[in-house]
């Protein structure tokens, strides 16, 4: 276990990665693979209705601008 500390905390150091890159990596190698791919499926999910969102937005937007144009 020791070994494991020491090989993750020279990393840290080393690599100098991100903080919060570093946080994300211990926490997904502590999860199940289950859970990761159900964690990836909720993000992947959200964004897509995200720009699904975005897009409808733009859609409005762009309506309203063609129908004061045309009065």
């Amino acid at each position: 276990m020791n070994t494991e500390i020491v090989r993750r905390l020279s990393e840290s150091f080393l690599a100098r990665k991100e903080p919060t890159t570093i946080v994300a990596e211990a926490l997904l190698s502590s999860l199940d693979g289950n859970i990761i791919d159900a964690m990836v499926e909720i993000i992947e999910r959200e964004q897509a209705n995200d720009l699904l969102a975005e897009s409808l937005r733009e859609d409005e937007l762009i309506e309203r601008v063609n129908g004061e144009g045309s009065k």
